[in-house]
């Protein structure tokens, strides 16, 4: 009786073990299946560029203002493009 107990219990702990095994399986997948590529499309010139009035910066620190395009010297992201217009 006890043994067959012990057999039971084994056989559910391995469907377990095994039911673990396959959530963090198909969890990896999704994960992967999800995450964008790190490849970046270039943006191309805009007609203005190298304006003096033209500057490049951070979308999250828009205190840093830099004449070349490069990445934020505070956080790395890739500076944006900030073309003043003139107004009428």
């Amino acid at each position: 009786m006890i043994l067959h107990k012990v057999k039971r219990v084994r056989y559910w702990q391995n469907k377990i073990l095994k039911m673990k095994y396959l959530f963090i399986a198909a969890g990896i997948i999704i994960l992967f299946a999800t995450c964008k590529n790190g490849k970046t499309k270039d943006m191309p010139e805009t007609k203005n560029a190298g304006h003096a009035d033209d500057y490049y910066t951070c979308s999250m620190h828009p205190q840093v203002m830099l004449d070349t395009l490069g990445n934020c010297p505070i956080c790395g992201m890739k500076l944006i493009e900030v073309i003043k217009t003139a107004k009428s």
